[in-house]
């Protein structure tokens, strides 16, 4: 898939085995910090619930992940997997993370990033998608503009879910 995007082209793609160990720089740079806030440190993408988007990324049923290349770079990544805990609202939910580096934000290429995931997900035969965020952060609008409804608030997170309808692609 290609997108146009003043003033350069983004190409969204899978992502390929020497790209996975990316995604834990693509995790960080996912976590919400409300303006004012100090940023934590790298090594929370070590914490158990965090590390398990990204552990042994490709082996297991349900992972899949796009990045979005341009200018020579990585610019963001999409990816997926099926976790139980936290998210889990059955095997057929893959829980989704997605990431757009802070500079390149604003310019469609998370939303690219998601429906190239989506198609995958609907591809391979998953029922939706599911992911956390936190009610504060502006993706909330990208989110809802894709059709991920709320169904269940825990404090400042919201979980959503996206369930494909028939027809849907």
């Amino acid at each position: 898939m290609m997108y146009y995007m003043s003033p350069y082209s983004i190409h969204v793609r899978p992502i390929t085995l020497s790209e996975i160990g990316r995604l834990k720089q693509f995790l960080y740079a996912a976590i919400f910090v409300p303006p004012g806030i100090e940023p934590p440190p790298f090594s929370v993408v070590e914490l158990p619930e965090l590390k398990a988007y990204v552990a042994d990324f490709g082996s297991c049923p349900g992972d899949f992940a796009f990045v979005a290349a341009g200018q020579g770079q990585l610019l963001g990544a999409a990816w997926c997997r099926l976790l139980p805990g936290y998210h889990w609202l059955g095997a057929d939910m893959p829980v989704l993370a997605l990431s757009v580096l802070p500079p390149y934000r604003g310019q469609g290429i998370g939303t690219a990033l998601l429906q190239a995931l989506l198609q995958q997900v609907r591809q391979n035969g998953y029922c939706g998608m599911v992911l956390s965020v936190q009610r504060a952060n502006p993706a909330v609008r990208l989110y809802q503009q894709m059709n991920f409804e709320i169904v269940a608030e825990k404090g400042e997170e919201w979980l959503m879910r996206h369930a494909f309808q028939e027809g849907q692609k």
